[in-house]
């Protein structure tokens, strides 16, 4: 297309979302600032693309700050990021008004910088406007926490269920749910997340309905027809659906894990031992896709501890997520361990007493396994989780066994 108009707005706005989905990000950004400078200075779909390339530079930089606090530069050239962010955003809504991917991009780089309120603000105007048609049900840029993916395509069904990575309902309904929790309303933050989870479940639904639907009205094939032939039809609906339907599962994955934190969060400042525990049993659902056995020494030590056996650990394999995964499992043991024994004697029971001194026991086993194996692997792979605080946690379970007896 570019070989025979090389002025084609469309054909570059392609290449640089091929360049996006390829990581060739540098390339990507050249192609859309030469449809904005030599092509349509006022095109939205560019500008928003730019947009969401200084966001994700000026997160870049950010997380180098904070790494090395001492680079005062990397945290100067990330607020200049965020600035320029906000002027593309600015820009595209200027142009149109209803544009949510613009809206939603400008809300999350305020809520970054610290103006949580007023990005919450944003985020719920622009879930509420596309709720009732008054913006895009769903868009073709990705949103900006999915930054540099390409969103997937829908399935061959003519839906009007949008792709998960770019339902702007959906992201727009989990970022105000993010601005809530810091802003410490993590009472209304756990009710949003929640809300997002049906959202997700209901669209999920419907997705699957409309590629059940589409493979109904595929034309079988005729016989004598060759293999080729015959394989072009409904295999093409089945494998774009199973690309969408782990993406979902991805997805609602990360919103549960979301959800934890605010429970958690809202338990430990209300001393809410009910929603700690729904944390835990959420976690321990989470945990149960993991093929994992805590490894441990058939026989205990002079202290009556159950040391990791060292073999068992150096082959054990866990993806950083979920080394994260058991660390806050067993976080959330020793949370709710703790506080049953800080309750009044006279208000817990016998049973509620065991549950907690197996909780803690595993807690303990699994903080000291993690500690072992975090040390083992950290400079072979981006840890998660602090294999010092695994050390300082096991011991702490340790202090906390008097309480329970």
């Amino acid at each position: 297309a570019l070989e025979t108009d090389a002025r084609k707005s469309s054909a570059w706005l392609m290449r640089g979302r091929i360049e996006l989905s390829r990581k060739n990000v540098q390339d990507a950004r050249r192609a859309f600032e030469h449809v904005l400078r030599d092509i349509a200075k006022h095109d939205v779909y560019a500008l928003c693309s730019l947009g969401n390339y200084y966001l994700a530079a000026a997160r870049s930089e950010m997380a180098r700050a904070q790494e090395a606090p001492d680079q005062k530069g990397a945290r100067d050239l990330a607020l200049a990021n965020y600035r320029r962010a906000i002027e593309f955003f600015d820009k595209c809504l200027t142009l149109d008004g209803n544009c949510a991917a613009a809206a939603h991009g400008a809300a999350i780089a305020m809520a970054e910088r610290g103006f949580a309120a007023d990005a919450r603000r944003i985020f719920q105007d622009v879930r509420d406007a596309a709720t009732v048609g008054m913006g895009p049900a769903h868009v073709t840029v990705p949103s900006s926490d999915l930054v540099y993916r390409a969103a997937p395509a829908l399935t061959a069904a003519q839906s009007d269920t949008p792709p998960v990575a770019s339902d702007v309902i959906l992201w727009a309904s989990v970022n105000a749910a993010h601005a809530l929790v810091d802003v410490a309303n993590y009472h209304q933050a756990i009710l949003a997340y929640e809300a997002c989870l049906r959202r997700l479940q209901d669209t999920s639904q419907a997705l699957e309905l409309a590629a059940a639907d589409a493979q109904s009205l595929v034309v079988p094939g005729i016989a004598g027809e060759n293999d080729a032939d015959k394989s072009s039809g409904p295999p093409a609906v089945e494998r774009v659906s199973a690309t969408e339907r782990a993406e979902r599962t991805r997805v609602e994955r990360d919103i549960r894990l979301y959800l934890v934190r605010a429970m958690y969060l809202h338990a430990k400042a209300s001393k809410d031992i009910d929603t700690m525990k729904k944390a835990l049993e959420e976690t321990r659902l989470l945990c149960s896709a993991i093929d994992f056995t805590l490894p441990q020494s058939p026989k205990p030590d002079a202290d009556g501890d159950v040391p990791m056996d060292d073999d068992e650990v150096k082959t054990t394999k866990l993806s950083p997520e979920h080394g994260q995964l058991l660390f806050d499992l067993a976080l959330l043991e020793q949370s709710v361990a703790q506080m049953v024994g800080e309750q009044p004697e006279g208000s817990r029971t016998l049973q509620a007493l065991d549950q907690a001194s197996a909780d803690l026991a595993h807690s303990t086993s699994l903080f000291s396994f993690l500690a072992s194996w975090g040390k083992l692997n950290q400079k072979k792979q981006k840890l998660q989780f602090s294999a010092r605080l695994a050390t300082e946690r096991s011991a702490y379970g340790k202090s906390l066994v008097a309480k329970l007896a």
